[in-house]
């Protein structure tokens, strides 16, 4: 199924006649007609009654609509989260530290990164277990802040740790 397709049935099941479809995706109305009926042959059933401009659901178009506005909702999540990556200033940094660091470093931190990024969010985590590092391959911790002691940095020079 194509994406495009399963906005213009979104579209038509919210009630815009395909008429207003075809214009808003400034494509003929026979196409989107076409696209409406080959998207009910994927899914195996029609979905939309034909009466009128505009197409009211069938029994099986409203819960096939259920799923297609959640599909639709988590891909635009996805398009935004990977526009944030695209635009940093723009995005959220998750950032751990030691309890004891939230009561004098990360205020400064936080104000004064605020004053040169003021749309940049930033997910404040005090560490759990302050023996262990939250920064790696699976984290979702962008910055960790830990005193040295805590942590053990790899050999860069030989490759490894």
């Amino acid at each position: 199924m194509k994406t495009a397709t399963l906005r213009r049935f979104q579209l038509v099941a919210d009630g815009v006649t395909v008429t207003e479809v075809s214009e808003i995706e400034a494509i003929s109305q026979p196409a989107v007609s076409r696209a409406m009926r080959r998207l009910e042959l994927e899914v195996g059933t029609p979905l939309l009654r034909r009466e009128g401009r505009v197409l009211p659901l069938m029994h099986a178009g409203s819960a096939f609509k259920a799923h297609v506005d959640a599909v639709l909702h988590h891909l635009d999540d996805g398009i935004a989260a990977v526009q944030q990556i695209l635009d940093p200033e723009q995005s959220t940094v998750t950032i751990s530290f030691q309890p004891s660091f939230g009561t004098w470093l990360v205020p400064d931190l936080v104000s004064s990164f605020h004053a040169e990024h003021p749309q940049i969010r930033l997910d404040l985590r005090t560490k759990s277990d302050e023996t262990m590092p939250e920064v790696g391959p699976r984290s979702d911790v962008d910055v960790e802040l830990a005193t040295c002691d805590h942590v053990k940095a790899p050999n860069i020079l030989s490759g490894g740790s």
